[in-house]
């Protein structure tokens, strides 16, 4: 599920750069579009009991995903 909450990120930042009037604008760095579909990733946290009904893999899912999240930006942002 977070796979394609993730990917969901990706195809939802495309769509607005569709809209963008510089070239420039359209193309983005990997890093850079990773930042919205770790976006879709953290919005969507509050709602992943659905999918988590154990509260003891619900936390161990939203730390192994946090913890993903903070190992990647420093690298990321480099």
């Amino acid at each position: 599920m977070v796979t394609l909450l993730h990917e969901m990120g990706h195809c939802i930042h495309n769509d607005f750069k569709k809209s963008q009037f510089l070239g420039d604008y359209k193309e983005t760095p990997m890093e850079s579009s990773e930042l919205a579909s770790m976006t879709m990733e953290l919005f969507t946290m509050d709602q992943w009991d659905l999918f988590y009904p154990n509260e003891k893999d619900l936390l161990r899912a939203k730390k192994d995903q946090l913890e993903g999240i903070i190992n990647f930006l420093p690298s990321g942002m480099v």
